[in-house]
């Protein structure tokens, strides 16, 4: 009798997204506000808009030497905008936002009508120069596209420099979890958090393989992976997996995902020659393959509360 190895997750949640929440895992965009001489300008109002954010938009003011930081930005692309009464507002569009990013934006602004806005578009993408940390952003785009399993742990392979203990072809790992070493590390050491909050790390399941974790990739809005110089508040040093809950919105939206194989649709290296030799030889492989997924969100009151809800199934045999 053959044996069968089966594994199955099937979850589904809700959740309310208020305009404070904590534990999260967020953006910010910090820089230095200067006039046209190039003299510092305290009291200017720097304001961070994008849907992202369920109250539209949050400010902070630059201090005595200039220095403003807008903090606790979820991941999305921001307009970024400067005001001082007698001088010209500044407008930077697409600034993007990750988790764990300190974009650093700089305004230089001019004396000027109070109705005169400049903007600045079309620049070179920021580049995080605070942090130390070696980080990779998988966005909801990124997954989608790629055609393997949609685990934490096998997307994470896509990353130069990121290994696995297991291979994925196809999605036939389906939400079987990986253990993930970088630059010749120990998989031991990966950590798991989903939305800043630590789930665990692979040393306290030591060669189970995170079997009794699973991810609803319905539910991850991005996946950020550090692989280098981990933040002080990781408890090892290896691979840290973030995973960034999806948010509703001001507007109803969804999506779904469904991927099916079979024994009859593999493919082998067995020849005619070979099984004659062996009849009972076979290839090694699996009798079915299920994963879907399915969210949809929006708004209850537009920019005072959303919902989000997602369901999935995974299973392998």
């Amino acid at each position: 009798m053959r044996e069968v190895i089966r594994h199955l997750v099937a979850g589904a949640s809700a959740v309310l997204v208020f305009p404070a929440l904590c534990f999260a895992q967020f953006g910010t965009i910090a820089g230095v506000v200067k006039d046209s001489s190039g003299a510092v300008l305290p009291g200017v109002t720097v304001e961070a808009a994008s849907p992202a954010l369920i109250e539209k938009t949050r400010t902070a003011v630059s201090d005595s030497a200039g220095q403003f930081s807008v903090q606790q930005l979820r991941p999305g692309v921001y307009t970024v905008t400067f005001t001082l009464t007698g001088f010209t507002s500044v407008r930077r569009e697409g600034v993007e936002i990750s988790a764990g990013f300190v974009a650093p934006v700089n305004a230089s602004l001019t004396v000027g009508a109070v109705s005169e806005t400049i903007t600045v578009s079309g620049q070179s993408p920021v580049v995080d120069v605070q942090s130390s940390s070696e980080r990779k952003q998988l966005a909801k785009e990124a997954l989608d596209a790629l055609p393997t399993a949609r685990s934490f742990a096998t997307v994470g392979t896509t990353i130069p420099g990121v290994t696995a203990n297991q291979r994925d072809v196809g999605g036939t790992q389906g939400e079987r979890g990986n253990v993930l070493a970088a630059h010749g590390g120990s998989g031991t050491d990966m950590t798991v958090q989903v939305d800043g909050i630590s789930v665990g790390n692979m040393s306290q399941f030591a060669g189970s393989a995170w079997s009794n974790f699973s991810l609803n990739d319905a539910g991850a809005q991005e996946m950020v992976f550090e692989t280098g110089a981990v933040s002080v508040e990781a408890a090892t040093g290896g691979v840290r997996v973030n995973v960034v809950p999806r948010e509703g919105g001001n507007r109803f939206s969804g999506s779904a995902f469904g991927n099916f194989s079979n024994r009859s649709m593999e493919r082998d290296n067995l020849t005619p020659e070979l099984k004659v030799r062996n009849p009972q030889l076979r290839s090694p492989g699996f009798d079915g393959l299920v994963d879907e997924s399915a969210a949809f969100g929006g708004p209850i009151r537009r920019d005072r509360l959303w919902f989000s809800l997602r369901t999935g199934t995974a299973a392998t045999t």
